[in-house]
């Protein structure tokens, strides 16, 4: 199911941390950045649909490397909240920046999530751009820096690795402070229901804790609530 405005205003009560439990909770694995994955731009979030991109280095076909980056960039348009979602597999290339951002912004894309070396926060931030990234640097390799005979290329819109996360395009990306978390398309739904199960106990507990119950005296309450965190809590 693709995006749409209720998809995306559920999505946009859930923290990353609550899609992870409900993906656990019907035994999808591994579809969330570890540590190592940051948010550049303080106090965004984001929600979207991937379009990926994986960079690597390749015979030279007599094409150009914007040739490649403009055929990706140009799916934006076509993609419902489209989120570039980019593997780059070239040492000390700098595959990300505000001039990047500028480009994507313009071709309807919202936000980035980037396996690689980025730069510009500065003006990431006052463009406030979505952008997750594992590193930052200034410099890098040049385009035409690639060996001889060689050349960098794009793969466009194939299956990438992404902080140990597999994404294919269509995935739905959500991203917040805790990093990013990727979702089939096709199980959106019952993630997002998982999810919201997970959250609604949790909810009833802090309630009852505001009421100055402690927590053996709420478990003892409602036997329902002693399945927060099992593979599969009550409903309430």
């Amino acid at each position: 199911m693709e995006l749409n405005k209720e998809i995306i205003k559920r999505l946009g009560r859930l923290k990353t941390g609550d899609l992870d439990d409900g993906m656990a909770q019907l035994g999808i694995r591994n579809r969330s950045s570890d540590q190592r994955f940051k948010r550049i731009v303080d106090g965004l979030s984001l929600v979207g649909t991937a379009v990926t991109g994986r960079w690597y280095t390749g015979p030279d076909d007599g094409r150009s490397y914007n040739d490649d980056v403009a055929i990706l960039y140009g799916l934006g348009h076509s993609v419902p909240g489209a989120v570039l979602v980019q593997q780059c597999d070239i040492p000390e290339f700098v595959c990300f920046g505000s001039g990047s951002s500028r480009v994507l912004k313009a071709e309807g894309f919202v936000g980035t999530i980037t396996h690689g070396w980025i730069r510009d926060t500065d003006e990431l931030r006052e463009l406030k751009w979505p952008c997750w990234a594992c590193g930052i640097r200034p410099s890098g390799l040049l385009i035409d820096d690639a060996p001889s005979g060689q050349r960098f290329k794009v793969e466009v819109n194939k299956p990438v690795e992404v902080s140990g996360v597999k994404v294919n395009p269509g995935d739905i990306i959500v991203a917040d402070a805790d990093g990013f978390c990727c979702i089939p398309q096709d199980r959106i739904i019952e993630v997002i229901k998982e999810a919201e199960k997970v959250c609604k106990i949790e909810n009833q507990i802090f309630a009852m804790l505001d009421k100055g119950m402690s927590f053996k005296q709420i478990l003892e309450a409602d036997n329902r609530l002693r399945t927060v965190g099992t593979r599969k809590p009550e409903e309430f």
